[in-house]
């Protein structure tokens, strides 16, 4: 089953009195100074998402809190009266099961809750495909996830309070939309499966498949696994160390905590695609500050590592770092910044560039290429001022030159073309 969102517009959520997105089918990265609304937008999204799980009883989803409505503050001799403004409105356009679905959900007054009556059509797929899961159909889920900037904050309690248990498949739902959930679901599935492989000395298909996808992302990673001896998930490295999960380190834990739940989703929501439930799985994953904890060298290849091992989910996610914005190959980039105009391909563009254009940093140090451009400019220009007044003899040796500083940048066209008009216009000028 397909799920993708494709646009989003809100009205009066958290600062924006109205705002719309288009969203890329496979990744949107969103950019933006601090407080530009960042990840009110990933918000935003999780309620649209949240309309799914409606169809879905037992499932916690999300909904529009009264915090989150839009606050306008007027001011009478002095004293401040902060009003909020209803309706506060999520509205969402995508791609669900082989259906075009639009819906609307709303909060319209501070005794409220938030509406589903202008979502009946996506609650109505959602609730035929739990009757289909509940009548034991091979029917796919999507995959829904929100992994927020608190997801690396350890819950204490024992993994045995962990609520209401979820039946079968749909507990792959379990907290998705939570953005501060983190791994105790994931321990204790693993857990239960070291159990179960001990006692039929086999090793199970669907945790191999978790472990296979983890070590994708880790570099020197020689397995994952649940340890019965330790009572911990242990990742063990080719070079011998066998390290618990909190020993390791922020970056560490933040990447294999989030990618081994994804894939652990998938799998338990779509456990008859066997070990390819990772590649075959679509949905939905919401990222907030995805280069959170780790080095620029991992950063480089975090989006690319995405795409790869889930490559039919949708992703969106935030950043400030330049080393993600470079690597985005294929994909959109929404700047959330009011004074951006883009005047810069971001792909594989230099970080000071990136940082420069735009992330609106002043006057960073300027990258050694474009150093490099502007001596050659120079002497360009010098050159073509010769031109005009050059007899014949200079004019080959002039032309040869000119040539030879363009050649460093064949790969930039639009400086080659700039630099090739003004040596037609100085040819030109000739009597």
């Amino acid at each position: 089953m397909t799920m993708k969102i494709t646009e989003l517009q809100t009205q009066n959520f958290h600062g924006f009195a109205a705002k719309e997105l288009s969203l890329d089918p496979r990744f949107t990265l969103l950019v933006g100074n601090n407080a530009s609304g960042k990840t009110s937008l990933l918000e935003a999204l999780a309620v649209a998402m949240g309309g799914f799980l409606l169809g879905f009883p037992g499932i916690q989803g999300r909904s529009i809190g009264q915090e989150e409505v839009r606050r306008v503050v007027h001011v009478f001799d002095g004293l401040a009266d902060l009003q909020p403004q209803y309706p506060a409105v999520v509205a969402a356009r995508g791609q669900v099961a082989d259906h075009a679905v639009s819906w609307r959900r709303g909060l319209y007054g501070p005794r409220g809750r938030t509406t589903r009556r202008e979502a009946v059509e996506l609650v109505a797929l959602a609730e035929e495909l739990r009757k289909a899961v509940a009548g034991g159909e091979q029917r796919p889920l999507p995959v829904l996830a929100y992994y927020g900037t608190q997801r690396l904050w350890r819950q204490k309690r024992e993994l045995a309070d962990m609520g209401p248990k979820i039946p079968g498949r749909l507990a792959g739902y379990r907290d998705c939309l939570d953005p501060a959930s983190n791994h105790k679901h994931l321990t204790a599935w693993l857990r239960r499966q070291a159990l179960i492989d001990a006692q039929r000395g086999q090793t199970s298909l669907h945790a191999h498949t978790i472990e296979r996808v983890v070590l994708t992302f880790l570099e020197g990673a020689r397995s994952f696994r649940y340890d019965l001896a330790r009572e911990e998930l242990v990742l063990e490295m080719d070079d011998g160390p066998l390290f618990t999960f909190d020993m390791l380190s922020d970056g560490y834990r933040n990447m294999l905590a989030m990618v081994a739940d994804i894939a652990w989703r998938a799998t338990v929501l779509n456990p008859f695609f066997g070990q390819e439930a990772p590649q075959r799985t679509t949905g939905l994953v919401l990222i907030d500050e995805i280069d959170l904890h780790l080095h620029p060298k991992w950063q480089r290849r975090v989006v690319g590592d995405l795409r790869t091992a889930f490559p039919n989910l949708q992703f969106v996610a935030t950043t400030h770092s330049p080393f993600i914005i470079q690597s985005l190959w294929e994909g959109s980039l929404y700047n959330l910044d009011p004074d951006y105009k883009a005047t810069l391909s971001h792909a594989n563009a230099s970080p000071e560039d990136i940082i420069e254009w735009i992330q609106g940093v002043p006057l960073p140090q300027r990258s050694q290429r474009r150093q490099e451009m502007v001596v050659a400019a120079e002497a360009y220009y010098r050159l073509l001022e010769r031109i005009p007044a050059a007899p014949e003899t200079e004019l080959a040796a002039l032309k040869q030159r000119l040539d030879e500083l363009a050649e460093p940048f064949a790969d930039d066209p639009a400086f080659v073309a700039f630099l090739r008009m003004e040596r037609l216009a100085a040819e030109g000028r000739r009597p």
